[in-house]
């Protein structure tokens, strides 16, 4: 049951969700005629953006056509959400290097048509960890583990985590860092440490605490397409538009900021 507006958790004034009502967004925004698939290639261009006008000149500090970024790109809608993330940043010159979770033949729907669109335009493609893709990576974007993890990230999925975390490069974590559970705010045993988070509409509950917001580093809301009508109807209680016309805004971490 949504929590009644008195009592539901804010993140800078701006209402959080839990892990569960993130995931079933899809259903209500489906009801509204918005699909996921528009979701997340909306998703993929704001953050493409954002990492481009935003991060990438104070986290790397070099010329777009000089920046490496690292895609780690799981199955599911994070995966997909960073894979078109990583479109928009080539289509604007950055090189892109692609660490897929699983085998190619283990993503389906939506995830693999971004991915399929990508191969071409990325450097290079590798199936698991592969050190170099972290040594030549002036930035990382974490696309591993959403709202939906259960559990610990599985044995492989961790390595891609520790590597990003040793590697000791900025890191951009894609709604949620992977290993933070979006309800409780549990770290899992191997949590990213992201740079910045760039959440999808609304922050999250597991964002947070003093410990956790260290873990997700700034944190920026990106829209997807959702109205706040919309975003009302599912939480059950009054949700004011974070962005008013603009495609994100800067939460934490700084003076709010929107584009």
């Amino acid at each position: 049951m949504a929590e009644q507006a008195s009592e539901r958790a804010e993140l800078a004034g701006v209402p959080v969700m839990t892990a569960e009502e993130a995931v079933s967004l899809d259903d209500t925004a489906g009801k509204e005629g918005i699909k996921p698939e528009a979701m997340v290639n909306r998703v993929g261009y704001v953050s493409g953006q954002l990492i481009l006008k935003e991060l990438i000149p104070r986290l790397v500090g070099k010329d777009v056509n000089e920046v490496v970024v690292t895609v780690l790109a799981g199955t599911g809608n994070k995966g997909a959400g960073a894979l078109s993330a990583a479109r928009n940043l080539a289509d604007a010159g950055v090189t892109v290097n692609v660490v897929l979770a699983r085998k190619v033949k283990e993503y389906k729907g939506h995830t693999k048509t971004v991915l399929d669109g990508l191969e071409k335009k990325a450097k290079k493609v590798y199936t698991g960890y592969n050190e170099r893709a972290f040594e030549q990576a002036d930035l990382v974007v974490d696309g591993l583990i959403g709202c939906g993890l259960k559990g610990t990230p599985r044995a492989s999925v961790s390595l891609l985590i520790k590597g990003a975390n040793f590697s000791m490069k900025p890191s951009v974590a894609m709604d949620i860092p992977s290993g933070l559970n979006a309800t409780t705010g549990m770290q899992s045993p191997v949590t990213l440490k992201a740079s910045a988070t760039l959440s999808v509409i609304l922050p999250k509950r597991g964002m947070l605490g003093d410990s956790n917001q260290a873990i997700c580093g700034e944190i920026w809301l990106v829209d997807a397409g959702v109205p706040a009508n919309v975003l009302t109807k599912h939480l059950g209680t009054e949700v004011p538009d974070p962005f008013k016309g603009e495609d994100y805004v800067r939460l934490t971490g700084g003076e709010e900021e929107t584009a």
